[in-house]
């Protein structure tokens, strides 16, 4: 009877160990499984995560190509609106005046200016050049600043401004004006005057102005 129990204690515990043996091989399965279900979700997000940002970056490649366009639409645009609308200014005259009472030399240069566009301008600057040469210079201008309004198809006599004597004539006044139109616009109109000199106080007849002619020199650019 011992020993039949003893069998029968034995036999239980191999059952026991078989049990026990298969339920970790279950469990070793099981976690087996999800490992790859979570290789398998892993790969599967991997794959989303990339076709995700493939997405995105074609969307942002377009939303770049379509502001692109846009922008070249809208420059485009704003050009067509500018050359339609501008202000076109240009000089109707250029006036020597004696210089201020005691003053002995030099004289000042008065412009007279007309807007022949659809538009407002407004007068930046005149930059001008002394030379020698029969020329249009390109070399450093002198400037003298303004901030004026010339409304479509007005007229305006900019204030005057002072040069002085040259030691030597004939001189070439060169330069531009430098305006500004709708959408903020820059151009500039250039103007050439020979001065005959020599020019001072005491060869002005009695204090009388003298209108310039215009010349045509070469390298002479053109109007903006």
């Amino acid at each position: 009877m011992s020993k039949a129990k003893a069998e029968e204690r034995e036999n239980e515990r191999a059952e026991e160990d078989l049990v026990a043996q298969k339920e970790s091989a279950l469990w070793s399965y099981i976690m087996a499984l999800a490992a790859v279900i979570g290789m398998a979700l892993s790969a599967i997000g991997v794959f989303l995560v990339w076709t995700t940002f493939r997405e995105t970056r074609k969307s942002n490649e377009i939303a770049d190509r379509e502001a692109r366009v846009a922008a070249e639409i809208a420059i485009e645009t704003r050009n067509a609106a500018i050359l339609a609308e501008r202000a076109f200014v240009a000089i109707d005259s250029c006036v020597l005046h004696p210089p201020p009472l005691g003053t002995t030399e030099g004289f000042m240069v008065e412009f007279e200016l007309s807007n022949r566009g659809k538009s407002t301008a407004r007068i930046l600057s005149i930059e001008y050049h002394l030379g020698n040469e029969p020329a249009f210079s390109k070399r450093t201008y002198r400037r003298h600043s303004l901030n004026l309004q010339i409304l479509a198809g007005a007229s305006i006599e900019c204030p005057r401004f002072k040069m002085r004597r040259r030691p030597s004539y004939p001189c070439h006044f060169t330069g531009f004006v430098k305006y500004t139109t709708i959408y903020n616009a820059q151009f500039e109109t250039y103007f050439a005057y020979v001065l005959e000199g020599p020019l001072d106080v005491n060869l002005l007849d009695d204090l009388e102005s003298r209108e310039l002619k215009p010349t045509y020199p070469y390298r002479m650019p053109t109007d903006t």
